[in-house]
């Protein structure tokens, strides 16, 4: 297998969720699937993704929808405002798409947090422009 060239700009992914167990999935299920394509950051105290967000760039938040001191809600809304062109997607287990859609409008992503992430191809995450 051909090692990644991270002199090119790898496409950033910051997962935010208040449960540990949620993100050590996340993490183990992308360092299976990964081959170093993503630049991929974890928080599980969102009072660090403020600061975060504003040292970084990422391409794509995936975020809980229920956290203490900022809920996923307001998190969308942040980088609605702030983050130009990052792609969002909701990770919930009380919110149906419905929900989300009613709540944040249709073009944020949605993923019901009890099932598995699927792991899709980049180009799908990620398509060229």
């Amino acid at each position: 297998m051909a090692e990644p060239d991270f002199s090119v700009a790898r496409p950033g992914v910051l997962f935010v969720d208040d449960e540990e167990n949620v993100l050590n999935g996340l993490r183990r299920a992308l360092s299976v699937s990964g081959d170093g394509e993503w630049d991929l950051h974890f928080v599980s105290d969102a009072r660090e993704v403020i600061p975060l967000l504003n040292r970084l760039a990422f391409d794509l938040v995936v975020t809980d929808v229920c956290m203490p001191f900022l809920d996923g809600e307001q998190l969308v809304r942040y980088v609605s405002r702030h983050c130009l062109g990052t792609e969002m997607i909701v990770l919930s287990g009380r919110w149906g798409q419905s929900e989300t859609f009613r709540r944040l409008g249709p073009e944020i992503g949605y993923l019901t947090s009890g099932n598995a992430l699927p792991i899709r191809p980049r180009a799908e995450i990620f398509p060229r422009k």
